[in-house]
């Protein structure tokens, strides 16, 4: 019978034994493992949102390099100085360009607004509506900033003789700002 109980001491110490390591080592180590489990599937998901993420990735820059060469388009600068003698020159090019007639134009006197001044000119011609738009076009195409403030296009007067070659031309008066710094 001391046999009997022997055996059963040490099946129980046995049991014990690994009760006390599953307990002890295997229980922790399995919670440890889910976890990491979990986070192994939270950093899968967030993989997959990246991925999608990258996958728009040609789409932004192609958006972003079309916005930059619009801003590079857009971007006027205000000069250090007048530099008036160049830009009446090249609106006087452009004029001739598309062929204005009686062209006229006038500096006015400068305006102070801050650290920059304004300089108005005052530009009339005449034109068919075509030419006017391209003038406007021209204008606003140059490497610096300006700004239209009146626009006036005018037909001539009823009792006024015109010259066949010249029944469809419109009288455009304009006053542009052009900017330069103090």
């Amino acid at each position: 019978m001391n046999r009997c109980w022997d055996s059963y001491i040490v099946a129980s110490v046995a049991v014990g034994m690994t009760a006390g390591f599953v307990f002890m080592f295997f229980l922790p180590q399995q919670r440890k493992l889910g976890n990491l489990r979990a986070s192994i599937r939270n950093t899968r998901e967030q993989l997959h949102r990246n991925n999608a993420n990258i996958a728009d990735l040609p789409q932004i820059q192609a958006s972003l390099q079309r916005t930059r060469s619009l801003l590079a388009e857009c971007q006027t600068r205000i000069p250090e100085t007048a530099k008036l003698g160049d830009f009446v020159e090249e609106v006087s090019a452009i004029a001739e360009h598309l062929r204005l007639g009686n062209q006229n134009i006038v500096p006015q006197a400068p305006e102070r607004l801050g650290g920059i001044t304004t300089l108005p000119i005052r530009i009339s011609f005449d034109a068919d509506f075509p030419e006017l738009f391209s003038f406007l076009r021209a204008i606003e195409s140059l490497p610096r900033a300006t700004r239209v403030t009146r626009l006036a296009v005018l037909r001539p007067p009823a009792g006024e003789e015109v010259p066949v070659d010249e029944h469809n031309k419109l009288r455009t008066e304009l006053t542009m700002q052009i900017f330069h710094e103090m």
